[in-house]
């Protein structure tokens, strides 16, 4: 049959047409905007910028310049006007002249301090910013002029210049990358791109095909369209352009079957028909694609349109053919009207058969009929939710409903629950959460269900108080700008563990989709890869972006005015290879516009992203050069990419592949683009040809998926990256459930949302810092193994038992034949960690019980050479105590010169006593007897040496040599460490812990950040300096731990939030990293999941929140849960132990299980006196105690059941003030029978009868905290209960000020000065111990137990041999005889003397251990000014003494303790810190303390005493000036200062013994005995068998 044809567009039903408008980055035939700014045309050559700033278009000469500006400058510039410069050419807001030495501008243009100067610009067009400048930039963007500027991109400058695109309508601010010389602007030029819009193929062009000259067009260009028929027989017929407006374009035909249109100011879509020029017979008629699964509707009927494609002999397909479309078969409930498939609701399940037909042609498909059933429901909807400040919110949750076919069942009616904690303020009205401004911060979840098919969603409801909110499984933000600090850690199939620098691949994401790929340890840069839309944007720029990290992977939400519904992806690692898996689900009208741009960057070096800046991160197109781009089989590989090499554990050089592979499950049409057009926008990227700087690019054109699958790897091709082009689903979801698994290891579940997030985020990181064989210091930085730090505490914690074992062996191999433990699996160094790396391996022999490791894997024999290096190398001579050295991480910056410290002999009474307890159990009798002998020496020189009876607590260290006095100043370390080892007595732990919680600082202000948190600082030591007291994470959880040891669960929680406030805090959380340095405003600062930090987390959180303490050796398990009374639930889940706790009707439960079988002993903090009942298992026990606690002990078994029902009594409490003044009366009050009061630091003058309800004990006259201990016995409850008192007594003060009319003599001290402060370290010090003392281990040679020969220590510059900062160039000290009058107009004389200047004592042998000065004059007060070199290690401790020695024998003692009056004359490289007196500067850290001693009345000084007390010390005085008062000098006498024995011997003339007058005993303090007559002799001696003469004074 002859048909004419007419060929057009096909079936209107199935054409829609997208169209996207967008930027592109060319240049364009109209006049653009052009603006230089010549720098070095900008005004005088000594002329400064004013705070005002300047702008101009073209040059810079109307800036306006001034000689001197010292107006102050308190905010940023205002906001530059279109193409315009701004200046801000100050630094933190101070004032700019020339006293600021600030930003100039000169004929060399624009010179700035480092970091100080930032540019301004805006401009409302496109363009490309190009600065010359001598050295590179950062510039970040802002929609905002005032502030919101996002992270810094860093622009490299090469050949003077670099150059980067700006987007219309924002804000750039350009400044220095933080170095501290100067940069030099000479130019700056901006340069306009013309804006582009998509020159769109229709897609639904029949019988032939259309193309285009360019696919972006800028206003008024000219576009060429080609349009080709089919094949001869066809020819076109119309061709139309039309713009998103609607508006028809005019074309203008070339007569060749080109077409020429002018472009317009928007995008457009060009179409076409083309006709058939021949008549041609039908050759087929088929029926379309049809669904092989239909669903029946559950209400109104389905339509469905049944597509014919007819086709004609010449290939054409033929419209406006009448094809009749039937069923094969009738079937109820189901018709065809109008070539429509209709189905209503009464269908059945079945098989139905479509017919098309035309004449003799035909086609016939089968589909399949079925009854949705509802399979499987996935929520969408808010992770987190946020509590409005008033009113209420609403948040409203969807759900897709899947049937037996994975098809979503539309219009599914699903019901909708909630289950809440605490429901104030909170409800649910079928799929809208509603929450008022009281609700509660909790987790809760949100039900969809249909029968049994049911899917949860926990949503976090929270105050969003920080930057990061808590989610289930982590953290996320909203719109965030900060990138590439959330690390995405590896599986370990490439481990590439050692002791010199471990490997591991690491994958940034950030609070945008930017990835770039780095690594651990060795730590590079390799690549990037970033997503956009093609005629949009890159995804990064898009309107609304959510981020979240989540169980180990990252997720993004993004939304975009240019498009509808939602972008989501997906990053995770795989399992089963090192590969970066990207999930990207796309809504309809995006599948075919997706672009990924992958860039090689060499391997360059590169740093992590501290604090929050990724900068060092960024992509930089320079880097590409060089690279090689080859494509084969829909992947690529990115070739040439730099080297990496390091060792595998056998210690063999390994070559890591660092060549990028990738690829997609669909065709990704992978080409090669120009990376330097990547700033410019997808557009501009996509029409690059040059490839100078390769970058690869993939898009997926043609694609009809919403979702695509993409790989990114650099181990190359093999069978999982090609099933991953077919089979991607299920390798996907394979990784993402294997890191949920990894970061779920230990997993909590409580009220509070943030420490469910910061645990799973902390547990995922304490798997990193695994990379086989070794455990690593860090998951990052220090990415390599290092023996006995904190981070391997935290392996028993998650499960990894094995890791353990490994990592042991692994120093086994190379432990020396004294003992001692090296510091690196493969080489030794400084650090001593021994300890802590033998305690771990005892914690893990707690844990597990695993007697083999020990008995016949080397365990035992390890630590027993352990020991024998400790006591042969660490123990302090004559004594069972044990020296601190290197041994913890906060030790960089202590050291104990020989003493025996808390630290060395808490851990080695800890492992003395374990190895009796294993040498016992393995039947070592002789081992068990010589170790248990051991630990009892050394805890009882433990108590008897280093306790501090007084301030209740083991002092950090006592000296070996000098006075051999005791420091009892502990930082956290020295606190935490005796409480963790279980070296403290009951007491002694809350003595100690009250230490800390009243003695070490808080950081201020931590209310404004926060509710009920408290954060330490490591010591109360000064200066702040690093590691001796600094702002630790690591350190605050480890004294949190001890807090919920001593039973202080309130003081272990807000120390616990505290530390999960810079996972959250600032851009430098990254979602949810721990650094092990935080700023005062608790935001991160250090190294990325440091080991000794994430591992805290975990740590503390097992052992203390939820308290559990292993005994596996013994079969027991104690358990004391820490965590509020007012939690009603919470559970834990680990390897070992896991339990399920609630509180309902006045009754606790714990369920409780766990892998070994064991006795549960449960210490449950009691909530009433009086105990109704107690249950294991079902069934009521009466064996329990009740103190502070119900103590209950389960059977052996692998689970049990305990329950507590409590009365309606309350506990037994006392109630106290808590403060009181020395000597008063005081009163404690209970609600029980006090029974006893145990005072063990002595502050109690008279303790009453007791047996009663109050009591009142009369204080002493200790000051400042102590504790005493009060027995209360109330129903079933005897509990001692703690008492903390601060005991006020007067106020102490080192400096008063001058009073009027003071009268003022200074005292020479010409015969005593005997050094020149400024050179006071130019010399060396000697020691009369130094035979007796090394003051190097044999493997440390570099850092000294000690401090240098020249006085000063070691950290303090790190070990610099340049002596420069010790000895200045020059001092303001005024020269010898004149007189320096300080700003209280206090004189003093500055003595001299062959060049010296100043007095000084010390216990060196170089210059005297004390001086007598004589004064000999009447005084009411002395001032003094002194100068002494001083370190961390005296802190807290008299350092030196001034005696005033007055007339009678009085004195008047003034003790010079550092910091409380006295601190370093060179601040150790601080600025001054003494908390007392008036400060001298001398220079820019020399200074002198002025401190003064008022007499409590006028009194004759005869002479000061001048002694130094401390070890290392150098104490230096350079004036004294007394305050002159009329007081006779005293009569004088002179006694004896000695026993002794005294004759009167009466001689002849001739001077023979006439005969012994008298024999007379004296004693100390009496007068001289003298001869009454000239015949007379007086003969002292101490004794007549020695016959020593007395010593004798003049007083």
């Amino acid at each position: 049959m002859k048909l004419k044809r007419i060929i057009g567009l096909a079936l209107a039903a199935v054409m829609s047409i997208s169209s996207f408008s967008g930027l592109y980055i060319t240049s364009s035939a109209a006049e653009l905007a052009s603006y230089i700014w010549n720098l070095t045309d900008c005004g005088e050559a000594s002329g400064y910028v004013t705070p005002e700033g300047g702008s101009a278009r073209n040059n810079c000469t109307t800036l306006t310049v001034g000689e001197d500006i010292s107006t102050e400058y308190t905010k940023n510039i205002t906001a530059p006007k279109d193409g315009m410069l701004s200046f801000n050419l100050s630094r933190d807001d101070t004032a700019i002249g020339k006293a600021n030495n600030k930003a100039t501008i000169s004929s060399d243009g624009l010179v700035a301090p480092g970091n100080g100067a930032h540019i301004y610009f805006y401009s409302s067009k496109q363009g490309t910013l190009t600065v010359y400048a001598n050295a590179n930039i950062w510039y970040a963007s802002s929609d905002s002029a005032a502030s919101g500027y996002g992270s810094d991109n860093t622009a490299k400058i090469v050949g003077g210049t670099t150059s980067f695109y700006v987007e219309a309508n924002k804000y750039y601010r350009i400044r220095s990358t933080g170095t501290t010389s100067p940069i030099t602007y000479t130019k700056i030029a901006f340069e306009e791109i013309a804006q582009q819009y998509a020159v769109k193929v229709s897609d639904n062009i029949l019988n032939g095909t259309v193309t285009v000259d360019k696919e972006q067009a800028t206003e008024d260009d000219i576009v060429t369209i080609t349009a080709t028929p089919l094949n001869k027989n066809f020819e076109v017929d119309t061709i139309s352009v039309t713009g998103t407006n609607g508006a028809d374009i005019e074309v203008s035909n070339n007569g060749d079957d080109t077409y020429t249109f002018t472009m317009p100011n928007q995008a457009v879509t060009i179409n076409a028909t083309f006709k058939a020029s021949v008549e041609g017979n039908i050759e087929s008629i088929k029926i379309g694609d049809m669904p092989e699964y239909i669903a029946i509707p559950s209400n109104e009927s389905k339509n469905i349109n049944v597509p014919i494609i007819v086709t004609d002999e010449y290939g054409g397909v033929v419209s406006g053919i009448n094809v009749d479309v039937s069923l094969k078969e009738s079937y109820d409930g189901v018709s065809i009207s109008n070539g429509t498939l209709v189905i209503d609701n009464s269908a059945k399940d079945g098989e139905i058969t479509l017919i098309a037909s035309h004449g003799s042609f035909g086609d016939e498909k089968t589909v399949k009929l079925y009854n949705p059933v509802a399979q499987k429901i996935e929520i969408d909807g808010d992770y987190s939710i946020e509590i409005p400040k008033e009113n209420t919110a609403d948040f409203k949750y969807s759900a897709k409903v899947y049937d037996q076919h994975n098809k979503v069942i539309e219009n599914a009616d699903c019901s909708w629950k909630m289950d809440t904690y605490d429901n104030t303020g909170i409800s649910i009205s079928n799929d809208v959460v509603t929450v008022s401004a009281d609700a509660k911060e909790q987790t809760i979840t949100v039900t969809a269900f249909i029968d049994e098919v049911k899917d949860t969603m926990r949503v976090t409801v929270v105050k969003n108080q920080f930057m990061y909110k808590p989610i289930d499984g982590g953290y996320e933000i909203d719109n965030g700008t900060t990138n590439y600090t959330r690390p995405i850690y590896y599986p370990h199939m490439h481990d590439l563990g050692n002791g010199n620098a471990s490997f591991n691949y690491v994958y940034y994401m950030g609070d945008q989709p930017k990835l770039a790929l780095s690594s651990a340890g060795t730590i590079k840069l390799f690549g990037h890869m970033f997503l956009g839309i093609k005629g949009g944007k890159w995804l990064d720029k898009m309107e609304n972006i959510t981020s979240r990290y989540t169980y180990g992977h990252e997720e993004y939400t993004i939304t975009d005015s240019s498009f509808e519904g939602e972008i989501k992806l997906t990053f995770t690692r795989s399992n089963e290879t090192d590969a970066m898996l990207v999930k990207a689900e796309l809504p309809d009208e995006l599948t075919d516009k997706l672009v990924v741009a992958t860039a090689g960057q060499g391997s360059i070096n590169a740093s992590e992203p501290t604090e929050g800046n990724g900068n060092k991160l960024e992509f930089d197109y320079t880097n590409t050069q060089g690279r090689t781009i080859s494509v084969d089989n829909n992947m690529f590989v990115i070739g040439n990419n730099g080297s990496v090499t390091t060792k595998d554990s056998a210690l063999n050089n390994v070559t890591v592949p660092t060549d990028i592979t990738g690829t997609s499950n669909i065709d990704m049409h992978y080409t090669t683009k120009d990376a330097s057009k990547y700033a410019n926008g997808v557009d501009a990227l996509l029409a690059s040809t040059d490839t100078t700087y390769p970058m690869v690019v993939g898009t997926t054109d043609g694609n009809k998926e919403n979702t695509v699958y993409m790989l990114m790897t650099t181990y190359g091709v093999d069978d999982y990256v090609t099933q991953y082009q077919t089979e991607p689903e299920e390798i996907f979801e394979n990784g993402i459930e294997y890191f949920k698994e990894v970061s779920t290891k230990m997993s909590v579940d409580t009220p509070d949302p943030y420490i469910n997030s910061a645990l799973t985020s902390m547990v995922m990181a304490v798997d990193s810092l695994w990379s086989s064989p070794s455990i690593c210091h860090s998951a990052i930085g220090y990415h390599n193994g290092q023996g006995g730090w904190r981070g391997a505490y935290s392996f028993v914690d998650i499960g990894r038992n094995d890791w353990i074992k490994s990592n042991a062996k692994e120093y086994m191999k190379n432990q020396e034949a004294d003992g001692r433990i090296w510091a690196y699996p493969t080489k030794d160094g400084r650090y001593n960690m021994n300890v802590v790396f033998v305690d771990i391996l005892l914690q893990y022999w707690d844990w597990t019980g695993d007697d083999a490791f020990f008995k016949d894997e080397g365990g035992y024999n390890m630590i027993a050479k352990h020991l024998e290096f400790m006591d042969k190398y660490m123990q302090m001579p004559n004594s069972n105590l044990y020296e601190n050295w290197l041994d913890a991480w906060n030790t960089d910056n202590k050291w104990n010169n020989g003493g025996g410290g808390s630290i060395a002999t808490s851990y080695t009474w800890r492992a003395y006593s374990q190895m009796a307890r294993m040498a016992e159990k393995f039947g070592y009798t002789e081992d068990a007897e010589k170790y248990s002998k051991k630990a009892d020496a050394i805890k009882k020189d433990m108590n008897d040496m280093l306790y501090d009876m007084d301030k209740g607590v083991f002092g950090e260290y006592i000296e070996r040599f000098g006075y051999q006095r005791l420091n009892s100043a502990p930082d956290l370390s020295s606190i935490y460490t005796p409480a963790d080892m279980g070296i403290a007595t009951d007491e002694q732990l809350h003595s100690m812990m009250s230490f800390a919680k009243h003695e070490v600082p808080s950081l201020p202000d931590l209310d404004k950040i926060w509710d009920n948190i408290d954060f330490k600082y490591s010591s109360n030591r000064e200066p702040n300096f690093y590691s001796s007291k600094g702002i630790y994470l690591e350190e605050v959880l480890n004294n949190a731990l001890a807090h919920y040891e001593n039973g202080d669960r309130d003081a272990g929680m807000q120390q616990f939030r505290a530390c999960l406030v810079p996972l959250m805090h600032s851009k430098a959380a990254g979602q949810g990293t721990a650094q092990h340095i935080v700023r005062e405003g608790l935001t991160n600062k250090g190294h990325i999941d440091f080991g000794d930090v994430t591992a805290q987390y975990v740590r503390t959180a097992q052992e203390g929140i939820f308290g559990i303490k292993m005994n596996v050796p013994d079969k027991v398990v104690n358990i004391t849960p820490g965590f509020p009374e007012d939690w009603g639930y919470a559970s834990i889940k680990s390897d070992a132990l896991s339990y399920d706790y609630k509180y309902k009707d006045s009754t606790d439960k714990f369920e409780i299980s766990s892998q070994q079988a064991l006795s549960y002993n449960l210490h449950i903090p009691v909530r009433s006196s009086k105990i109704e009942e107690v249950k294991v298992n079902g069934a009521a026990i009466t064996d329990y105690t009740v103190d502070g606690y119900v103590n209950v002990s389960t059977p052996i078994g692998t689970s049990a059941t305990v329950t507590v029902k409590y009365g309606n009594d309350e506990k037994a409490t006392v109630t106290v003030a808590e403060q009181a003044d020395i000597n008063s009366s005081y009163t404690i009050t209970s609600n029980g029978t006090i029974k006893s009061i145990s005072d063990p630091q002595g502050v109690l003058n008279e303790i009453p009868a007791l047996d009663t309800e109050s009591a009142t004990v009369t204080l002493g006259e200790k000051t400042g905290w102590h504790s005493i201990y009060v027995t209360v016995e109330k129903d079933n409850q005897t509990v001692k209960l703690p008492v903390d008192i601060n005991i006020i007594g007067e106020e102490v003060s080192y400096y008063q000020s001058p009073k009027q009319d003071e009268k003022y003599e200074t005292i020479d001290l010409s015969q005593y000065v005997n050094k020149d402060l400024r050179t006071l370290h130019d010399s060396e010090y000697t020691t009369p111990w130094a035979d007796e003392f090394d003051e190097y281990f044999y493997w440390s040679t570099e850092v000294p137990r000690t401090v240098l020969p020249c006085g000063r220590s070691w950290w303090e510059l790190h070990g610099s041999k340049d002596k420069s900062a010790y000895v200045p160039e020059t001092l303001s000290i005024p020269n010898a005889n004149e007189t320096y009058t300080t700003d209280d107009e206090v004189p003093f004389k500055i003595s001299g003397n062959d060049g010296n200047n100043a007095v000084f004592t010390s216990l060196y042998n170089e210059v005297p251990d004390k001086v007598t000065i004589p004064v000999n004059k009447g005084a009411s007060k002395v001032y003094f000014m002194l100068s002494v070199s001083t370190n961390n290690m005296q802190s807290r401790i008299e350092n030196a003494r001034i005696t005033l020695n007055l007339k009678d024998g009085k004195k008047k003692v003034l003790p010079l303790t550092n910091p409380d009056n006295i601190d370093d004359w060179l601040c150790y490289m601080q600025t001054p810190y003494a908390e007392d007196g008036q400060i001298v500067m001398w220079g820019d850290k020399a200074h002198s303390n002025i401190l003064s001693v008022e007499l409590d009345e006028p009194d004759y000084i005869k002479s000061i005493d001048f002694e130094c007390l401390s070890c290392e010390v150098l104490a230096g005085l350079l004036g004294v000036t007394v305050v002159s008062a009329d007081v006779p000098a005293p009569e004088e006498k002179t006694v004896y200062t000695e026993d002794g024995v005294v004759i009167t011997a009466e001689y002849n003339p001739n001077g023979t013994l006439k005969n012994i007058k008298s024999i007379v005993d004296v004693k100390s303090g009496d007068e001289v005995i003298e001869p009454t007559a000239d015949n007379e002799k007086v003969f002292a001696w101490d004794s007549l068998d020695s016959m020593k003469p007395l010593a004798v004074e003049t007083k």
